[in-house]
């Protein structure tokens, strides 16, 4: 059952009694490079991404929250080869993965989850990061990913930085 709270995305799953939000999550790709953010609530490094908002697609939710968050526009890269434009429908960018996350009880929240549209950008110009809410974006390489210690970054974060440098570097990117 799908409603509409606060003016946000949220869904309501019947069994389990948890509330699902809808999120996107941008992997931001230049010169083999991802760019990440410094949770302050997670302690984690992650990409940038956020809360889908009332009568926001996820696509538009992940380029506004890479925008907010590491003051980069970027061009969501679909990562598949079907796309058409016609009166009725178009193609829009696909996400590279959606994932469902558990996110546990905090002093701001109830325990709930999150499905993650998780999507591939590319910076438009600006590569220098400016972000309007503290996060400290960086830049890393993939050798630098994995240099980072497990506690300061998710396993799943890792997996899917894997697989844009190991399968769609070179294909869509």
């Amino acid at each position: 059952m799908v409603i509409f709270r606060d003016g946000g995305f949220l869904i309501t799953l019947l069994t389990p009694t948890k509330t699902l939000h809808g999120t996107s999550g941008t992997f931001v790709y230049y010169e083999a490079q991802i760019a990440l953010i410094f949770h302050p609530i997670f302690k984690k490094w992650m990409p940038p991404g956020g809360h889908i908002e009332e009568n926001e697609s996820p696509q538009q939710a992940a380029i506004r929250e890479t925008l907010e968050e590491t003051g980069l526009d970027v061009t969501l890269i679909n990562p598949t080869a079907l796309t058409f434009n016609h009166p009725n429908a178009k193609t829009v960018a696909s996400p590279i993965c959606c994932a469902l996350e558990n996110i546990p009880q905090s002093n701001k929240a109830a325990a709930h989850q999150h499905i993650d549209f998780i999507f591939l950008a590319t910076p438009k110009l600006a590569t220098t990061f400016s972000s309007k809410e503290n996060l400290t974006p960086k830049w890393y390489t993939q050798k630098q990913i994995h240099a980072l210690p497990e506690m300061l970054i998710f396993k799943e974060t890792r997996e899917i930085i894997d697989y844009i440098f190991n399968t769609l570097v070179g294909t869509v990117l």
